[in-house]
């Protein structure tokens, strides 16, 4: 039977990057998946800055000019934007997840049984692994109990990348949000991801930021379909199709449980934007540091403390605080998530900036909230009070409220 101080499973961006950091310390890990060396379909993007320098190096393109863009106003973001190559990321991790002595077992997960010595993970292969601590990364949490927490709200993509003669953005632009909708009767909103990768090349998506009512590929096809008209762009070759589906809005898992999360499985997804990514790598040091520690304690006991590492208080706090506006957010028809938008773009770089990075402290954040809403027009303002006051709302500032 093998034998490892810390089991991971799953061999993402966040499993691995924290596989890697445990074993940079000393940490005998087993990093579990039945396809490490697949390269992931999905394009990783965000801000610039938010990116661990370990992995700027990635960096297929950025651009210094974002905008926003809604029927009412264009807003030009003063942040640096970039997209990461998912092949060069890949080859990063599992580069350094080698060079750190990380042992990739090949295979799947069927279940954990946990015991005073540590805990036994079984495998579909028949094979079993003894570890001190497991860590579920596999960005579905199948291994974590989760506690009910309101409706499941989603992030749905379709996306293409287009050969094109021409394309109108001009060097450092690109639309992180164009939001002008498009007349075909529907109240869905949805806005285009416009990157241009260079001058011929092009990757469009059309994105539902959130909605708990599924939308349908079709209709962000439809009008991807239109907005590349819009664009000018009369005669594009499709070089790749991509659809994403981001679970926004999932609960917290148990923190009292044996088995510990990681990344998208610990819902450590960005409850207004979707990115996971970025921050899953940034914490890893961090997190890895505190693992270490933890390690010579008692399994249970280890893993309490744990779980406080990965969920310090202060980001459960704040967790709250972005789901009360996820909530808000997905209320909203189209017209309404333009007026808010307008509203919040208004705010200083270092408010949305932070909003975005969620790099503020959950005062902080309380107050960028309390400053948007400032600036609402009275009817967003009225919908925002009668969701606060509703059953959704009010519970979830009361628990961010009493953890403060």
């Amino acid at each position: 039977m093998r034998t490892c101080d810390v089991a991971v499973l799953g061999a993402g961006p966040a499993g691995m990057g924290l596989a890697t950091e445990l074993a940079a310390r000393g940490v005998r890990v087993g990093c579990i998946d039945s396809q490490p060396e697949l390269v992931w379909a999905r394009q990783f993007a965000s801000w610039y800055d938010d990116w661990a320098p370990a992995y700027r190096s990635c960096v297929r393109a950025r651009w210094a000019a974002p905008s926003v863009v809604t029927r009412r106003r264009h807003h030009v973001l003063d942040r640096c934007y970039a997209l990461l190559d998912a092949n060069d990321l890949h080859r990063t991790l599992h580069q350094r997840a080698q060079d750190s002595a990380v042992e990739f077992v090949v295979d799947r997960a069927r279940d954990i049984e946990h015991h005073d010595e540590g805990s036994t993970v079984s495998l579909a292969s028949g094979a079993q692994l003894n570890a001190r601590m497991v860590i579920d990364a596999t960005g579905t949490g199948h291994f974590l109990d989760r506690p009910a927490h309101g409706p499941l709200a989603a992030q749905v993509t379709y996306g293409q990348i287009l050969e094109v003669d021409r394309h109108p953005f001009r060097c450092g632009e690109m639309a992180l949000m164009d939001f002008r909708a498009i007349d075909d009767g529907e109240t869905i909103p949805t806005f285009l991801h416009a990157l241009p990768l260079d001058f011929n090349r092009l990757l469009v998506e059309e994105t539902s930021l959130i909605a708990t009512v599924p939308v349908p590929a079709a209709l962000l096809k439809r009008r991807l379909e239109e907005r590349i008209t819009r664009l000018g762009i009369t005669d594009a070759r499709v070089v790749k199709t991509e659809k994403g589906h981001v679970s926004m809005t999932k609960g917290l898992p148990d923190l009292s449980q044996r088995t510990l999360g990681y990344g998208a499985a610990a819902s450590m997804v960005h409850p207004a934007t979707g990115n996971n990514a970025a921050r899953s790598l940034a914490r890893a040091p961090e997190v890895a540091n505190a693992l270490v520690e933890l390690l010579e304690c008692a399994p249970a006991q280890a893993c309490e403390a744990a779980w406080q590492a990965i969920w310090p208080r202060d980001d459960v706090r704040k967790w709250e605080l972005y789901n009360f506006g996820a909530r808000f957010l997905y209320s909203l028809d189209q017209d309404r998530t333009e007026r808010f938008f307008d509203a919040f773009f208004s705010l200083p770089p270092r408010d949305w900036g932070g909003f975005f990075s969620a790099s503020l402290t959950s005062t902080q954040l309380a107050g960028v909230m309390s400053r948007v809403f400032a600036r609402l027009d009275p009817a967003l303002r009225w919908d925002l009070m009668r969701l606060s006051t509703g059953a959704g709302g009010s519970a979830n500032l009361l628990r961010a409220a009493l953890a403060m």
